[in-house]
């Protein structure tokens, strides 16, 4: 079952359910070996991605095993797009207005305010 909060991105391949999910493990994995902005219409890019993708839930999956499969291809390439925004932004928007690192918690929320001090 896909779910932004947890970036899993549910994809389906012969019948079956696959997990893809990109923890910061993964996301490493993806810079190092296609950059910073990988090609997903080059298909050993998506089969690698894919496979990245999938390690978390499915680690028994290959590359080999993904090009065996040959899922539709622009679907695929959503999946992955998703699952990897869910990695960035949670479930918020990628649209949304950036704010500064200090106006944000880790979990997105505003940080607590300090209460007001006797030397003011």
């Amino acid at each position: 079952m896909s779910n932004a909060l947890t970036g899993d991105r549910t994809i389906v391949v012969e019948g079956q359910p696959y997990t893809l999910r990109y923890p910061w493990a993964a996301l490493q994995a993806v810079q190092e070996k296609h950059g910073e902005a990988p090609n997903l219409l080059d298909l050993a890019v998506l089969a690698s991605m894919v496979t990245i993708g999938l390690h978390h839930h499915h680690p028994e999956v290959t590359v080999e095993q993904v090009m065996a499969w040959s899922p539709p291809l622009m679907p695929t390439v959503r999946a992955v797009e998703e699952a990897i925004q869910w990695a960035y932004f949670g479930d918020q928007p990628p649209t949304s207005e950036v704010k500064k690192k200090d106006d944000l918690t880790v979990d997105g929320s505003p940080p607590p305010t300090a209460p007001p001090s006797d030397k003011e």
